[in-house]
């Protein structure tokens, strides 16, 4: 039976960084301080399971899960939907410039090149 709690715990710590709208800018301390969260609850999974109460360590591995999304999440950003019109994305940045084509391939030089190498002999 304690496996349930700890499943659900683990559930939560998944969906939490899903649930969670995407920020409107990168919230840098806030995140950072998640981040921080999230390595001390590790680290305290760590002891605990070296003293050998695995179910607390487990808990604590949830919570720095959920705490490491949450971070990366803040710390990432918006995230652009699909380009508009203008080619930017959705939050009115400014155009994507196209991509330059690559140059064309000079046949006439390849198969001057080609007859070259027939023209050699073989070694052995």
């Amino acid at each position: 039976m304690t496996v349930l709690p700890l499943a659900a715990c683990a559930a939560i710590a998944v969906l939490t960084a899903g649930v969670v709208g995407p920020p409107r800018g990168p919230r840098l301390l806030l995140g950072a301080l998640t981040l921080g969260l999230g390595v001390i609850l590790a680290d305290l999974a760590i002891g605990a399971l070296c003293i050998h109460h695995s179910l607390i360590a487990g808990y604590l591995v949830c919570g720095a899960l959920a705490a490491a999304g949450l971070a990366l999440r803040w710390l990432r950003g918006p995230i652009s939907g699909p380009p508009d019109e203008n080619g930017g994305g959705d939050d009115g940045g400014s155009p994507r410039r196209p991509r330059p084509q690559p140059p064309g391939l000079d046949w006439e030089a390849f198969d001057r090149a080609r007859h070259g190498w027939e023209r050699r002999t073989p070694v052995g």
